[in-house]
């Protein structure tokens, strides 16, 4: 399996909030839901920022709770590698 280096994160900037369908929150504790919630309506709010939950070793701080599409998302696969690429990263 391929590891994310630390400090990547690059799958979760521009996602502002963890990308969440509507199905998948009613699954998810109250208090993420309320934080995700307050964020959206915040006047922090930037819909091109990383995600909230991305802490500063480009980890998921909430990682048990994170979204089906991150659950999905492939290390080391196309859109990664390429996202890695558009922002200077080099190659896992």
């Amino acid at each position: 399996m391929i590891q994310c280096p630390l400090d990547c994160g690059v799958c979760c900037w521009n996602q502002s909030s963890p990308p969440f369908m509507p199905y998948e929150l009613a699954g998810l504790p109250a208090n993420l839901v309320q934080q995700i919630d307050d964020y959206l309506t915040s006047d922090d709010y930037d819909d091109l920022a990383r995600c909230i939950w991305l802490n500063g070793d480009g980890r998921c701080a909430e990682y048990e709770h994170r979204p089906e599409v991150c659950r999905e998302f492939e290390r080391g696969g196309v859109s990664c590698l390429t996202q890695r690429k558009e922002v200077g990263y080099g190659p896992l």
